[in-house]
């Protein structure tokens, strides 16, 4: 209801029909309407980038045109849950559910393939992104899609949208830089469709132009691209593409490499991106594991930054190789701002390990942002960590009340888990005498009194659920279920 009467006094003329077909309405191949509409913003989007690729032009960037300072979690399989997420968000937004509207944290979903949110009903939507009419959506959260199919994305932007989730969410983003491992099962997406740049920009216009169509051109829901700077066959070529002649080969980002990246760049603006995330390594589509992938190529941030310089209208993130706090202060202060001859630099960052092993430099990451301040860092934490334990309570309550729209108990306990295991590192050097954590690499801010509060508080209370007591009001189910959660194993991993 709540969708129908938004819809009602936006485009009063519009039945609801109209905006929620069960078939695609745009047709992304032919020369039709769609089609035009894309011709006219690629052709626009070239006079907006830099076209000379050996030597760029400088001196198009303006004020205007420079965007706030970004931090971005990126999206995870397997660990962004909704769950972590809502534990994101208290820490970001100062312990509290809504905070500062204006944080400059950006959290992401885990990628969802396009099938498979299509095949599932509104409950499996809300284990994924929570409840859109509890006040309790990802307000401040990009929605990752895997697909390569526009008809299909275009139908899951459409299922969003009737479901409340549009323009709840901040933006919406294309997976164009997975690598393409079989049993990773991104064999048709991800980096792969950097072999195919007319594919990825028919998939950004199946985004852009379905979200024009039910919002209106500024419904403030971004859509963006996470791709990475090359695509390779082999680990081989990563050595193949470098000079034969020299002892120690690296694979380089040359001009002709930078010129491809260039076109598919400009393809993917050309169909209505405002936001590209740049993985500054190549990918490697075979003979690479995921993990490797993530650290075997070599990193290039000047190539991310010389991007954000050629298209100075679209947000560039740099994603890859942020660790710590004093990675994140490097890359901020080498290749954030604009240099001396006014080339423009790169507006926000990403990354992923680092929060899972250090929650809580999320309150650090934000004190360092633009020199933003946080005094009552101990306070803030251990009130997001209560918040936190309020809601698993909650959601438990429900999976009582036989709720089928709820997220797994793993999944809500494994981010107490990750908050503990930083704890634990953070307390053994604690402990050590003379020993001063450094704050530029780990961004400690809590006291050792609140550590032992924080794991206490952790600690108790999963001692109840595990004893059935939950403050004295759960009981223990006589008959396991399924879903029944087991301390030991993931204590143990």
């Amino acid at each position: 209801a709540m969708v129908v009467n938004t819809l009602a006094l936006a485009l009063p003329s519009s039945p609801i029909t109209a905006l929620f077909p069960r078939h695609p309405i745009i047709s992304f191949s032919g020369a039709d309407n769609a089609s035009s509409r894309k011709r006219a913003r690629h052709q626009d989007s070239m006079s907006r980038s830099s076209l000379q690729l050996v030597a760029p032009t400088s001196g198009d960037s303006s004020e205007d045109s420079r965007r706030p300072w970004q931090f971005h979690v990126a999206p995870m399989q397997g660990y962004t849950s909704y769950p972590l997420r809502k534990l994101f968000r208290y820490l970001s937004h100062g312990g509290q559910e809504n905070g500062d509207d204006g944080s400059p944290i950006i959290l992401w979903t885990e990628m969802e393939k396009v099938e498979d949110l299509l095949n599932t009903n509104q409950n499996g939507w809300e284990k994924r992104f929570g409840s859109p009419n509890d006040g309790d959506s990802d307000d401040s959260c990009i929605m990752q899609l895997g697909g390569s199919d526009p008809e299909l994305v275009q139908q899951c932007i459409y299922q969003a949208a009737e479901y409340g989730y549009l323009p709840n969410i901040c933006g919406i983003n294309l997976n164009c830089g997975c690598p393409s491992i079989e049993s990773g099962g991104a064999a048709t997406y991800g980096a792969s469709l950097m072999r195919k740049p007319e594919l990825t920009g028919q998939l950004v216009e199946a985004v852009s132009e379905t979200l024009e169509k039910v919002w209106g051109k500024d419904c403030g829901v971004e859509v963006s691209v996470k791709t990475r700077i090359a695509a390779v066959d082999t680990p081989e070529d990563l050595l193949l593409a470098s000079a034969i002649n020299t002892e120690d080969a690296e694979w380089t980002l040359d001009e002709e490499k930078y010129a491809r990246l260039h076109q598919y760049i400009t393809e993917i603006q050309g169909g209505g991106a405002d936001h590209i995330i740049l993985h500054a390594r190549p990918a490697v589509l075979s003979g690479l594991s995921p993990v490797k992938n993530r650290i075997v190529p070599k990193l290039d941030y000047n190539a991310v930054r010389r991007v954000a310089n050629d298209f100075p209208c679209v947000r560039v993130t740099l994603n890859g190789g942020i660790s710590c706090l004093a990675d994140l202060k490097v890359a901020t202060n080498d290749y954030g701002s604009d240099d001396i001859n006014g080339k423009q630099g790169i507006s926000s960052y990403m990354a992923g390990r680092w929060m899972l092993r250090r929650p809580f430099d999320l309150l650090a990451t934000i004190r360092s942002s633009r020199g933003l301040q946080l005094h009552n860092v101990d306070v803030l934490a251990t009130k997001a960590i209560g918040n936190y334990i309020d809601y698993v309570d909650q959601v438990l309550d429900r999976l009582e009340r036989g709720d089928m729209a709820t997220p797994t108990k793993a999944e809500l306990f494994l981010p107490l888990y990750l908050v503990v295991e930083q704890l634990r590192e953070d307390y053994d050097y604690l402990q050590c005498e003379g020993m001063d954590l450094d704050d530029d690499i780990t961004g400690q801010r809590i006291s050792i009194d609140t550590a032992e509060d924080i794991y206490e508080m952790i600690v108790e209370y999963l001692l109840q659920l595990e004893g059935g007591l939950a403050g004295g009001k759960r009981k223990k189910s006589k008959t396991p279920s399924v879903d029944e959660f087991n301390f030991k194993k993931l204590a143990s991993s």
